[in-house]
């Protein structure tokens, strides 16, 4: 039986108010269970005024120094009617550090309408770049009262700047007799140091009774040191097939260098929530669906994006002013995973929409999510 299944029955041991929390979620429609897969679209081009072509960029450079930073305030968001609707905040950036929510609605930015992008980086459709910290006067909306308040800007490129919001994002804490532990992977690199820490934040989290894994909006690489983290021998070679350790090099390395076994004598092995959301798409998607797969596993949040593959430079196609355009890679995941059906998204356990036209801010899939995971632990 699936933990979710479980966890539903295991509510009439909960406290009264968390009871009533999930009522609630209920009653306004923004919970529902559910198990099937549902038709998702996404962009398939990014050009130089999307904030992800950027995070592509950074990812895809083939040296640190080919990294194009940007200003940027360490958010992302998408262009609704009267702003930006953010949908994600970088954790010890300066949106975060001025108490920035997601489902906030960024208005402007010295009294200009807001640009992800351009409004921080004019030069941006000719590709030039300088780094402008003063500091900026924000307007944004907020259960419908506008606020206003003073944030610094920073100058970095966002592979850099992913990376230290997932280090950021780590949370350890007690619920009753409980310990949950919390980390959202803003980036999946397969850089040794970064595996390394990777490692060395889920040792950290290793005593918690369970692991929250937020795995929206995420960008990266894949690598097979991610799935040892979850997965025990065996679990990968049924995840994952045989083939995956037949005829991939790199496991092949691995395996003979003894390192995925090193990396499985510490191995998490306790309930997992995994937190996903309509932007959880590439790698991200991918861990999620694999994951998705253990019994000890219960998936909360919005249908994924169905986009398994990656972006790449398209150095063929230019625009009318020069610039390149990163365009999208299926791949090959969808013929090789039974779990993988590109161009359909993974539907949650626990579905939980975020209300981002209520203009509520909070993360009531977050709170889902500790709430769940604590009836099945």
């Amino acid at each position: 039986m699936r933990p979710f299944l479980k966890a539903i029955r295991s509510l009439e041991s909960r406290p009264t108010e968390e009871i009533a929390y999930f009522l609630c979620l209920f009653f306004f429609g923004l919970l529902t269970p559910s198990s099937n897969i549902a038709q998702t679209s996404m962009t398939d081009t990014l050009k130089t005024e999307d904030l992800d072509y950027y995070l592509v960029q950074a990812f895809n450079a083939d040296r640190p120094t080919n990294r194009q930073s940007i200003n940027h305030l360490g958010i992302e968001g998408t262009i609704v009617a009267n702003g930006v609707a953010v949908t994600g905040v970088l954790e010890g950036y300066p949106a975060h550090d001025v108490g920035i929510r997601r489902g906030d609605i960024i208005l402007t930015v010295n009294g200009k309408p807001f640009h992800p992008v351009l409004t921080l980086n004019p030069g941006a459709p000719r590709q030039i770049f300088e780094p402008d910290l003063t500091p900026v006067s924000l307007s944004y909306l907020r259960n419908n009262i506008t606020r206003t308040t003073i944030l610094r800007v920073v100058y970095e490129n966002l592979y850099d700047s992913y990376r230290t919001a997932t280090f950021n994002s780590v949370l350890q804490f007690n619920s009753g007799n409980k310990v949950i532990g919390y980390v959202r992977l803003w980036a999946i690199s397969r850089s040794t140091n970064d595996l390394s820490t990777f490692r060395e934040i889920l040792s950290n989290l290793d005593q918690c009774d369970g692991i929250i894994l937020d795995l929206r909006s995420g960008y990266g690489f894949i690598d097979h040191a991610h799935f040892a983290s979850f997965l025990s021998y065996d679990e990968m070679r049924t995840t994952l097939g045989k083939e995956t350790f037949n005829e991939n090099p790199s496991v092949n390395t691995a395996l003979m260098s003894g390192e995925i076994e090193s990396s499985m004598s510490s191995t998490y092995r306790r309930p997992l929530g995994i937190l996903v959301d309509s932007q959880t798409s590439g790698s991200s998607e991918f861990y999620a669906s694999a994951l998705a797969q253990l019994n000890r596993t219960v998936v909360i949040g919005d249908t994924s994006a169905g986009k398994f593959g990656t972006f790449h430079e398209n150095t063929k196609i230019t625009r009318p002013n020069g610039d390149r355009i990163f365009l999208y890679d299926p791949g090959p995941y969808g013929k090789q995973y039974e779990f993988v059906d590109e161009g359909r998204g993974l539907i949650p356990d626990q579905k939980v929409l975020f209300p981002f036209n209520k203009n509520i801010a909070g993360d009531i899939q977050f709170d889902t999510a500790v709430l769940t995971l604590l009836s099945i632990i």
